[in-house]
């Protein structure tokens, strides 16, 4: 079947920028990044394409609150 392209970010300023050049079918999210909380960028995702937004999946060490698991697809610890 068909093959899936990962493309990394390991900042906030490389995901925002990587966002608006193209469309994501997935965007895994880690909370922790070096410039800031990856968070961040689910205000970002929603600004940049409302209701047509990629599902997102949290991965983080720490546990994810409650309001923002009800932002995103799953949160993983």
């Amino acid at each position: 079947h068909g093959k899936a392209e990962v493309v990394t970010a390991t900042t906030i300023r490389q995901a925002e920028a990587l966002l608006k050049m193209r469309r994501f079918d997935l965007v895994i999210l880690d909370i922790a990044m070096p410039d800031g909380s990856g968070l961040a960028l689910l205000d970002y995702l929603q600004q940049l394409c409302g209701a047509a937004c990629p599902p997102v999946l949290i991965l983080s060490a720490s546990d994810t609150a409650e309001e923002t698991k009800h932002r995103v697809q799953a949160a993983l610890v």
